[in-house]
């Protein structure tokens, strides 16, 4: 005889507070670190327990095979969203991965020693789910929200815009929100819930499993999810070329780094919960590599901080919506649109 417990839920999403009476979900398990040696991730986490009701701002809701989508209109571009869950995981590079990544390449620890930015692998846990664009933003969302293109490569307007800044990456949401429907709390992703999206339940270096170096930018792991040094042609690519992660978002790795809202700083210690990046400093977090970085670059752990006037066209941005963690005293303002 199958028992079933049955709780009562009262929770609150994009679409504001529900409550009924459901079936108890799994709770995501915490997980452990991983070397690079391990077969290869973990069995991809269930995006969504109970169903969401469909967020006020969406113009087009369902259900696949990775999860839920909300699809949001802004300035007449439709950007794809995916629901990401609340959850616990570890966060950081593994000594593993970066041994391998940068022994392999002979690479110098240009920005800091290991064990300053990418380290120590720590276990972090999100307390409230989240919407994140299945795609960094696109040259055509951004030219009908700015009026403008930046972009360094041009002519196709699903190209990632890049030569944007991370003052222009908020500029942009300002705006944006005022033009999308109900106004809906555009913001960029936090650092933590960047990498918890990015992973999709792995613990390797990628959503895929580990790396197997054979040579210079001849890494065939790499080449199905990112457009990198190895197979860019030394530009972008048009996004949703690429293997998406179990969760349903593409270009996490490659084609262009996506700033973050955190300040770049010093992991914490210990455990955190709903982190929100260093207190001060004057350079903001950009994760995922791109076109113009080696294989060495692709893995979930992976980081670097540049100031918030950094221009490149290597640097574009992903959106996300949903409620902002609070900031530690004495941070600045976070990038975020009108309220959620």
């Amino acid at each position: 005889m199958t028992m079933r417990t049955w709780i009562l839920v009262i929770s609150a999403t994009a679409a504001g507070f529900t409550a009924g009476v459901l079936a108890a979900p799994a709770l995501r398990p915490q997980v452990e670190a991983s070397s690079e040696d391990d077969a290869g991730p973990t069995k991809p986490l269930p995006v969504a327990a109970p169903a969401l009701e469909v967020p006020a701002w969406a113009d087009a809701h369902g259900t696949d095979v990775h999860g839920q989508w909300a699809d949001l209109t802004i300035a007449g571009v439709v950007q794809r969203f995916r629901w990401i869950e609340a959850g616990t995981f570890v966060m950081g590079a593994s000594d593993a991965e970066v041994d391998a990544a940068w022994r392999h390449f002979q690479r110098a620890m240009y920005e800091a020693p290991r064990s300053w930015f990418e380290a120590p692998q720590h276990l972090v846990t999100l307390t409230r789910g989240f919407w994140l664009a299945d795609t960094p933003c696109t040259q055509q969302l951004w030219q009908a929200v700015m009026d403008d293109n930046p972009s360094h490569f041009q002519g196709m307007p699903n190209r990632p815009v890049e030569q944007v800044s991370w003052r222009d990456a908020v500029a942009f949401i300002d705006r944006a929100a005022g033009m999308s429907r109900s106004r809906a709390g555009l913001r960029l992703p936090r650092e933590a819930e960047w990498e918890w999206a990015c992973r999709a339940g792995a613990t390797a270096a990628l959503y895929t499993g580990p790396i197997e170096y054979q040579s210079y930018n001849v890494v065939p792991a790499v080449d199905a999810v990112a457009w990198f040094q190895g197979n860019s042609g030394q530009s972008t690519h048009e996004v949703k070329e690429k293997q998406a992660n179990p969760w349903g978002l593409y270009d996490m790795f490659g084609n262009v780094w996506e700033w973050c809202d955190d300040r770049f700083g010093p992991y914490p210690a210990g455990q955190a919960v709903d982190p929100t990046g260093a207190p001060q400093g004057s350079q903001r977090v950009s994760r995922g590599g791109s076109w113009a970085d080696s294989a060495s670059s692709m893995y979930a752990g992976h980081r670097t901080g540049r100031p918030e006037g950094h221009r490149s066209p290597s640097w574009g941005f992903r959106l996300a919506i949903g409620p902002v963690p609070a900031r530690s005293a004495g941070g600045a303002g976070s990038a975020t649109g009108q309220g959620f």
